[in-house]
């Protein structure tokens, strides 16, 4: 009796051991979820990051938020992703922190932008942390063209080039930005830093490659072809960014892109980005059901998509929802409605609706040099040509507050020009012509006056 007492406590205990030995340790449940969304397999990922969450783990619980915020695995929710961001912070991590801090200053995930919070909360995080994320997040800051904080390349840059060894995929990205333009330019190392940061999980990256093979950026001969590749990688790892212009490509119907064009695969990657809750997908769809481009003409359905890219603060979805209202295609005509969307498309920095807005005003008849100078340089601050090119104008003839400058005008005019403006072509042409604002030079006089086409 006590032989196989002692037996069975034996036994036991073996079991107890090997239970012990062969349990997942969380470390390990996260390392294998972590793996699964590098292999794209976020559903699986997202199932252990829950359990793990529920628990109390703080980096399951960041990685939960990234997945409702972003749509890996499970709907995307920004409630949800702002639920989980603000429960990890609590719980101490800093990648969430940071992104909490971001989230204020941004404005994301449908929160109200509350910037200087934003900007203090990251600060102070930035000056304890040995974390590159959060390092990562402050420097980009600097670099992100946002009036709270003033543009500063060269902090930006010293910041990001201490953090060239870093493992972490977002702050990879972020580095093989410094190379990306600038005088630390360099697109071999920029490439490199992309690439990298793909590898280790970043979404983002697989978009900035994409776009430099397609543009011909980093100092490399375009090549749609790898272009396509990174775009379709993109794509797997839920990249909205890549689904969007991916799409773009493939309704592009121009004779140098016939290899790609696709009506039928751009649609089905507007509505995909569209799942993902993304606002410019929604406008994208708007357009199409408002000028039946792939589909037939909806004007209705076409106001719908346009209501949601404004809900999801997308500059272009707010002012195409505005001129709806305001002519009443396909929704009840709201003038004083239209307006007010109108205002907040240019807030949201739509150059569209601040041209608008200075041409209503303008032609009716409006003298407030002020307000109509407010919205022609918001227009040109996101370099918009057509405001470059009234600008040229108004400083040339000394109008609306612009002193007349032949010197001032030229800058503009070679702004409307260079953004591909063919009057201002023409104009600057001019220019060159006759040194106005400027030395004569015959051969740009040429060179512009044939980008005009006339």
């Amino acid at each position: 009796m006590k032989k196989s007492l002692i037996i069975g406590v034996f036994v036991i205990a073996v079991i107890a051991v090997l239970c012990f030995v062969f349990l997942p340790t969380e470390g390990m449940q996260l390392s294998k979820a972590n793996k699964l969304c590098l292999e794209n397999n976020y559903e699986e990922a997202f199932k252990i990051y829950k359990e793990l969450a529920e628990k109390g783990n703080a980096e399951a619980t960041y990685r939960l938020a990234e997945a409702y915020g972003f749509g890996k695995g499970v709907e995307q929710s920004d409630s949800l992703a702002w639920k989980y961001y603000k429960q990890a912070s609590e719980l101490g991590s800093e990648y969430a922190q940071a992104e909490v801090a971001c989230t204020y200053f941004y404005g994301w995930l449908n929160q109200k932008k509350d910037q200087k919070k934003g900007y203090s909360m990251l600060k102070k995080l930035y000056k304890k942390t040995d974390c590159d994320y959060v390092k990562a997040r402050y420097a980009g800051l600097y670099w992100d063209k946002d009036d709270y904080v003033k543009d500063d390349k060269a902090k930006f840059d010293s910041i990001m080039l201490k953090l060239t060894e870093s493992k972490d995929p977002f702050t990879l990205k972020i580095v093989g930005s410094v190379y990306k333009s600038g005088e630390n330019m360099d697109g071999d190392k920029a490439i490199s830093y992309f690439t990298k940061a793909y590898e280790l999980g970043s979404s983002g990256s697989a978009f900035q490659l994409a776009e430099g093979y397609l543009f011909g950026w980093y100092n490399k001969k375009a090549d749609k072809k790898k272009a396509v590749e990174w775009f379709k990688k993109g794509v797997e790892r839920l990249s909205t960014d890549c689904m969007i212009e991916y799409g773009n490509l493939c309704m592009d119907d121009s004779k140098d892109n016939k290899s790609y064009y696709n009506p039928s695969l751009g649609i089905a990657l507007y509505q995909k980005a569209a799942k993902l809750n993304c606002g410019q997908a929604f406008d994208k769809l708007g357009c199409m059901y408002t000028f039946g481009t792939g589909v037939d003409v909806n004007n209705e359905l076409a106001t719908q998509y346009f209501k949601k890219a404004m809900e999801r603060k997308d500059a272009n979805g707010t002012f195409n929802y505005a001129i709806a209202l305001i002519n009443g295609r396909g929704c009840k005509e709201d003038t004083n409605k239209g307006l007010k969307m109108m205002y907040l498309a240019e807030e949201r920095g739509s150059a569209v609706a601040a041209m608008n807005l200075f041409w209503s005003l303008f032609n009716g008849g409006t003298v407030n040099s002020k307000e109509l100078k407010s919205h022609l340089e918001k227009a040109a601050k996101e370099d918009f040509g057509d405001a470059f090119f009234v600008m040229a104008q108004l400083c040339q003839n000394g109008q609306l507050g612009y002193p007349q400058d032949a010197q001032q005008a030229f800058v503009y005019m070679k702004k409307a020009a260079d953004a591909g403006v063919s009057k201002a072509c023409e104009m600057l042409a001019n220019y060159y012509r006759n040194g106005y604002g400027c030395s004569v030079d015959v051969a740009k006089a040429n060179e512009y006056q044939k980008k005009s086409g006339n």
